[in-house]
């Protein structure tokens, strides 16, 4: 199974990320390829992409934790993390905000911060 060999799921999210396919993943698959993908912007973007395929505030906060350590920090009660300011970074916060799984989020000249809701 495809799952279970790494250098193809590498490969398979390489091919992904490039193509910004729009088809519909299983989490399980886009769980594999965010884990994965080789930085943090490209695990956020395969979340972006897919963002459908998230069924659940669990299945956010799974994705989010393995983005990185700031991305970490929205999944924490009260956290206030802050981003540089880009698009994708942007979309994320309305996406997030959209699913109810942060408060608020704010823009300033060059940051944008999303404060994490209480847990």
């Amino acid at each position: 199974m495809i799952i279970e060999q790494e250098a193809t799921c590498i490969q398979a999210g390489r091919l992904l990320y490039e193509a910004q396919d729009q088809e519909e993943l299983s989490f399980t698959l886009l769980d594999h390829f965010v884990r994965n993908a080789a930085d943090p912007e490209q695990k956020v973007r395969l979340m972006l992409w897919h963002w459908s395929t998230m069924q659940n505030e669990d299945q956010i906060t799974t994705l989010l934790r393995v983005c990185g350590s700031t991305y970490k920090n929205l999944t924490e009660s009260k956290k206030h993390p802050k981003f540089e300011l880009t698009d994708y970074h942007r979309l994320l916060a309305q996406q997030l905000q959209s699913a109810g799984y942060i408060s608020s989020y704010s823009e300033g000249k060059n940051v944008i911060r999303m404060n994490a809701k209480q847990r």
